[in-house]
């Protein structure tokens, strides 16, 4: 899970300054992000925190 959470903030350092978020919608970016199989949902990054929404219309946040 240590993969996961690297890519995730390799993402949320890249927003600092240049953007409030990035919204990942596309089934391989999500999986890739998180590991997550699913085919809806969406992760929303931002600098400090990242939220994950699956088709389940379950929230979390990391």
């Amino acid at each position: 899970m240590e993969i996961f959470k690297k890519r995730i903030e390799r993402l949320a350092e890249k927003l600092r300054g240049k953007a409030d978020c990035a919204l990942v919608t596309d089934d391989i970016n999500r999986r890739y992000l998180t590991g997550m199989k699913s085919s809806a949902g969406y992760v929303l990054v931002f600098p400090e925190e990242t939220v994950l929404s699956n088709a389940e219309r379950q929230t979390l946040s990391m």
